[in-house]
């Protein structure tokens, strides 16, 4: 295990993490369109390939919309679909801005992410109408998102990836992620795995100097 003052690299999951996310509103929002299975669909085993070919950029809007008629009975216009697939996405809270713009002057900041174009376009949206921000470039060295990437949690060669661009040292980076799968693939690749437990916020895993805790 990476030794904690050694640490200078720290590379964040969006959602969840940093992105408040409420999976259950999309759950219900499709379930409202007649999709049978729902809760199936939508969990982290049962996810389907669909779902994934759009993290991963293999498909683009028109082809996700088009697969996801076919999972509902009856007609459901397209910006329905939109709306719900968007649901599951809040906020992005001041906390996160405060601490990303606290840790800058004495870490390197990435971003590793999965997430695909109809999110990705949200997400911009919601910090430019709480923030005014045009993106997260400001607090961040690297942003990797699995729609630009070609590649998704937890698959090892998506933190390679981020290792190898950026010439990182993996003993002295650690990763945050609220999925124990994703953080045990970081570990498996040399990176320290922080997992951020159920009820927990990202602030928790610091001290006042900004050290982190675990």
């Amino acid at each position: 295990m990476p030794d904690r003052s050694k640490i200078k690299n720290i590379v964040f999951d969006l959602g969840v993490v940093l992105f408040n996310l409420e999976y259950e509103l999309t759950v219900e929002a499709f379930k409202t369109l007649g999709v049978d299975n729902h809760e199936e669909l939508f969990s982290d085993t049962g996810q389907l390939m669909l779902f994934d070919r759009f993290e991963r950029g293999e498909i683009k809007v028109p082809e996700f919309l088009e697969g996801m008629q076919r999972l509902i009975p009856g007609e459901a216009t397209d910006q329905s679909i939109i709306d719900a697939w968007n649901a599951m996405l809040l906020d992005f809270p001041q906390s996160s801005i405060d601490l990303l713009e606290a840790l800058r002057p004495h870490y390197q900041l990435y971003l590793l992410s999965n997430t695909n174009d109809l999110h990705f376009a949200r997400f911009h949206e919601i910090i430019k109408e709480q923030h005014g921000l045009d993106g997260l470039d400001q607090y961040f060295v690297g942003l990797y998102y699995s729609h630009n990437e070609g590649l998704r949690k937890p698959e090892p060669a998506f933190y390679r990836r981020l290792l190898e661009q950026d010439g990182l040292n993996p003993t002295e980076t650690v990763f945050i992620d609220d999925m124990n799968r994703n953080v045990q693939s970081a570990e498996d690749v040399g990176i320290r795995g922080i997992l951020l437990g159920r009820g927990m916020m990202v602030t928790d895993l610091f001290d006042e100097e900004l050290k982190l805790l675990c």
